[in-house]
């Protein structure tokens, strides 16, 4: 049996400070948010996996066949790169750009602060 690759604990930091900031960034209230959070989360967390695998597994990999061995991409690069793609729609769905935007208005709006 193989060793399983671990995330390492900076990758699960990560993970947990990402979640956290875009938990801060959604309306609460909003179920479909909440779910993406989690699915943008779940994605990262298979992003950095296969990113271990590269690592550990290298970006080029021998297959055997047989009497024959063949020398191959890391079909793990290929599954890292639908999951990136996965993750930018995600990104994008959650319209950060235009909520900073709004956020800064409204701060904008209220004045200065006297004290």
């Amino acid at each position: 049996m193989e060793d399983e690759i671990q995330l390492t604990s900076e990758q699960e930091k990560a993970i947990a400070d990402t979640r956290n900031w875009l938990m801060q960034q959604i309306d609460l209230t909003n179920d479909l948010e909440i779910e993406k959070v989690n699915r943008y989360c779940n994605l990262l967390n298979i992003f950095y996996y296969l990113d271990n695998e590269i690592y550990v597994r290298g970006a080029v990999i021998e297959v055997g066949n047989g009497n024959q061995t063949f020398v191959k991409p890391n079909p793990c690069l290929a599954e890292k790169n639908k999951v990136n793609g996965s993750l930018l729609a995600i990104e994008k769905s959650f319209n950060l750009e235009k909520r900073a935007e709004e956020k800064r208005k409204n701060e904008a709006a209220k004045g200065p602060e006297l004290t």
